[in-house]
């Protein structure tokens, strides 16, 4: 039976199998474990930023985070590894199924890529009761939100800067959640040092580690990074650890030591998807925080160091926004300058009230703007914007706001556009929405029209 099972999943008959429940641990930086950072499985303290308030999430729930040992098998995750090996797709993983972020996908990343070698022991090694006698080597612990950007499709859980402009404004439209609490600030900080920590710690010790995805908030703003980056160096396992990186790309060194010529290189690998949603002052307006030109002067410094002969590479981790739409014909050109590959992703929006989505756009505006676009594209395609072009003919073919949620687009719109309103007063930028969009006349009319 279970060499059926195995049979199914490598002749792609099961289209329903991951291998994270087998491989991957993930914590939010409020202590959140899930399956991974795409899930969006019912929320045990306090929901993340792929939930939306009808979607099975809780609130106000007492602050009690699991340990890995009382997670790894847990009933909610034997009852996934069970769903996944009979064929049947989980809820928490309609992020993957509906390919709703990116045409690419965690699944396919952990099940084609990184894990195939192991799909064989994973249903071996799973008892009748979903329990595994595997364990997790591959670790996404966002231990902590600090983070010097406040990028407009973020919020304050992923954030420190945005947790501050929270506090600082009781006007801010995001009221402080209660993990912002004092008392629970503390209790997350204990769990997150004498718990979170040692579990990574302990398991990069003994070597059971073989990824990291370091993400945040900003990893390189965290000093746990460095010093794990160092113990793994020490101990003599940086050389089967493969290093994959979000990162803003603001910072490349850390008490004198820099991460791409000391630290990185005696490592199996790495992988960074440099984020960035576009160049110039548009990047700057949606990404505060962030100097275009000096980001630009990192991208060129880790480029210049990489070694691809030694599994060493970037990738441009573009979040597809409609304001950063205006200036995407130049982050291609800058691209293939750089000869860097374009990974997008669409800024996800769960429901009406976020405009800064290419979605928020009428079907009779949109659809013209992404033509233009993808006929700028065509002509110059290359492997460095094949993944972009492929988005956007796809965005062609999903549901705008308007024809996804009738009953409330317009309220929905105006209140969106509110709130992107607020921050603008709250940041100050010398860039508006209304400045962008006055490129397309069109848009700046729907952008100002109220609804």
């Amino acid at each position: 039976m279970k060499k059926e099972i195995v049979t199914n999943i490598l002749t792609g008959n099961n289209s329903a199998f991951c291998m994270v429940p087998w491989t991957h641990t993930y914590l939010s930086p409020q202590s959140e474990r899930r399956l991974c950072c795409a899930s969006r499985e019912q929320a045990s303290f306090t929901e993340q930023y792929l939930d939306s308030d009808n979607f099975n999430g809780t609130k106000d729930q007492n602050y009690a985070p699991s340990s890995l040992d009382d997670h790894w098998n847990s009933s909610q995750l034997r009852k996934t590894r069970l769903q996944m090996l009979a064929g049947d797709r989980p809820a928490e993983c309609v992020v993957c199924q509906n390919q709703e972020l990116s045409l690419s996908t965690y699944q396919d990343y952990f099940t084609k890529d990184l894990y195939v070698n192991l799909i064989e022991q994973a249903v071996l090694s799973t008892n009748t009761d979903g329990s595994t006698t595997m364990k997790p080597r591959s670790f996404d612990y966002r231990l902590s939100n600090q983070c010097n950007f406040k990028c407009r499709m973020c919020g304050d859980q992923l954030s420190s800067s945005w947790e501050q402009e929270t506090r600082a404004n009781l006007e801010h439209p995001l009221a402080p959640n209660h993990w912002m609490h004092s008392d629970l600030q503390k209790q997350m900080s204990e769990f997150q040092s004498n718990t979170a920590q040692v579990e990574f710690k302990t398991a990069l010790e003994r070597g059971e580690i073989d990824e990291i995805y370091w993400v945040g908030g900003e990893p390189l703003t965290w000093k746990f990074h460095w010093d794990m980056l160092n113990l793994a160096i020490k101990n003599g396992h940086a050389p089967q650890i493969f290093c994959r990186y979000n990162t803003n790309l603001s910072i490349t060194s850390y008490n004198s030591q820099e991460l791409f010529e000391d630290l990185l290189p005696q490592f199996k690998g790495y992988l960074i998807a440099a984020s960035i949603d576009a160049p110039g002052e548009i990047g700057e307006y949606i990404r505060s925080g962030l100097n275009w030109e000096k980001w630009i002067e990192n991208v060129r410094k880790v480029k210049a160091s990489m070694d691809t002969s030694k599994n060493q590479n970037m990738y441009f981790d573009l979040t597809l926004t409609l304001p950063g739409m205006f200036a995407l014909k130049e982050m291609v050109d800058i691209a293939q300058e750089l000869d860097i590959e374009i990974f997008p992703k669409l800024v996800y929006a769960f429901d009406s009230t976020i405009t800064i989505s290419p979605l928020a756009l009428p079907r009779h505006l949109l659809d013209p703007f992404i033509d233009d676009l993808i006929a700028y594209l065509f002509p110059r395609l290359s492997k460095n914007s094949i993944q972009l072009f492929s988005l956007l003919k796809n965005l062609k073919k999903r549901a705008t706001h308007q024809e996804k949620y009738p009953d409330d687009y317009e309220a929905g719109f105006a209140q969106g556009r509110q709130y992107q309103k607020k921050l603008e007063n709250l940041r100050d930028h010398p860039l508006t929405l209304d400045k962008i969009y006055a490129a397309r006349p069109e848009i700046l009319k729907w952008w100002q029209v109220e609804q």
